[in-house]
């Protein structure tokens, strides 16, 4: 995992304003700590899954709001 969620939101927030900034790379910030869980038996598949969505979600929802600041 490459860095923390607060990180990672201040990286979207700063980045939302850049005019010609339309997108990130945090993959692993998404799915590695779901994954890891699945693959260690921790988590069932749907549950990963749905962690991973609510994950890319909530970084979606930083970044448009950090448009909307």
């Amino acid at each position: 995992r490459g860095a923390d969620d607060a990180a990672v939101d201040h990286w979207l927030r700063m980045g939302s304003g850049v005019p010609g900034y339309i997108g990130f790379a945090i993959g692993r910030s998404i799915w590695w700590d779901p994954l890891k869980a699945y693959v260690d038996g921790q988590m069932g598949r749907e549950e990963a899954a749905k962690q991973i969505a609510a994950n890319y979600r909530r970084f979606i929802d930083v970044y448009e709001a950090g448009q909307e600041a």
